[in-house]
């Protein structure tokens, strides 16, 4: 019987437990937890850290795992600001206009950059990755 059908009943959903309180809920889907325990995950991921704090955290965390990539980012977008580098009106990929993104090919050479809209930026990077794995790396 599809659930299309005029007699069709929907089932209940079975009791799960929460996977960290161990409360008895009607949680659907693929949820292991229940929402008091998602929400109080939340709050406690970083600590009582104030909305500015924790976007500190986030950068300092990407300067440390890529120097190069950060100064390269850094260096282009002092370059961008002080109107050393103009930023073009259109995407180099499609050619459609709107927010670009500077995109680096080599982090050694910052003020080279392709800009690109950021449905082609996504696309460019995951070429890389599918080249990259199939080149074995």
């Amino acid at each position: 019987m599809s659930r299309y059908d005029p007699d069709y009943v929907r089932p209940i959903p079975r009791p799960r437990g929460c996977c960290r309180c161990g409360v008895k809920n009607y949680v659907g889907g693929t949820a292991a937890f229940c929402r008091p325990c998602v929400a109080a995950y939340q709050r406690n991921r970083l600590g009582k850290l104030s909305r500015a704090d924790r976007a500190e955290y986030w950068k300092a965390r990407r300067r440390k795992k890529d120097p190069a990539k950060e100064r390269a980012r850094i260096l282009l977008r002092e370059a961008v600001r002080a109107g050393r580098i103009l930023k073009p009106e259109y995407c180099q990929t499609c050619g459609g206009a709107g927010r670009l993104q500077g995109h680096h090919d080599d982090y050694s050479r910052p003020y080279a950059v392709d800009w690109l809209c950021s449905g082609c930026h996504g696309t460019r990077h995951c070429l890389r990755l599918l080249s990259d794995a199939g080149a074995g790396k």
